[in-house]
């Protein structure tokens, strides 16, 4: 009798391993957590910004020995 070499996957085969596949890639996106690190992000770039005021408020005080001082507020349109 002859004997048939099987070439290719059986379609079971196939939808396993998207199955697996799938479920990887959904356990890797909930460890991620891509909106956490961008608001951790976020965060960072206001820290560093804030720091910047405060070397900004601290060279004016150095050059006029006072704060800036607010009049009235300005609204921006």
């Amino acid at each position: 009798m002859f004997k048939t070499k099987k070439l290719g996957f059986t379609l079971i085969e196939l939808l396993v391993v998207i199955t697996v596949l799938s479920i990887l890639s959904g356990v890797i996106l909930t460890v991620i957590n891509p909106a956490g690190l961008r608001s951790k992000s976020r965060d960072t770039q206001r820290l560093s910004d804030l720091k910047k005021v405060q070397a900004a408020l601290e060279l004016y005080f150095t050059d006029n020995r006072s704060y800036p001082v607010a009049a009235s507020w300005v609204r921006a349109n």
